[in-house]
């Protein structure tokens, strides 16, 4: 699967892709969610919660470094 099949997805079937074949990353947490950062094989992408209303609230995929620089700090890799 490739990104852009990804964001053809619904909101509940990029969810489900990202459950299914997701390697889970990290957490971090922003304003009033929970987002966690996925790798995808050829992309990342993040699945957003909503902690009070305990519901996935935004689903996105991504390429660009950028999307990962909130994560920069926390992640770490061993060799």
């Amino acid at each position: 699967m490739d990104l852009c099949e990804f964001n053809l997805q619904d909101l509940q079937g990029r969810a489900t892709l990202i459950w299914k074949h997701g390697n889970f990353i990290e957490f971090r947490e922003e304003e009033d969610s929970r987002i966690a950062l996925y790798d995808m094989g050829s992309f990342f992408s993040e699945i957003w919660f909503d902690a009070e209303m305990r519901r996935v609230k935004k689903v996105i995929g991504f390429k660009s470094l950028q999307g990962l620089e909130p994560y920069l700090n926390s992640i770490i890799i061993d060799k």
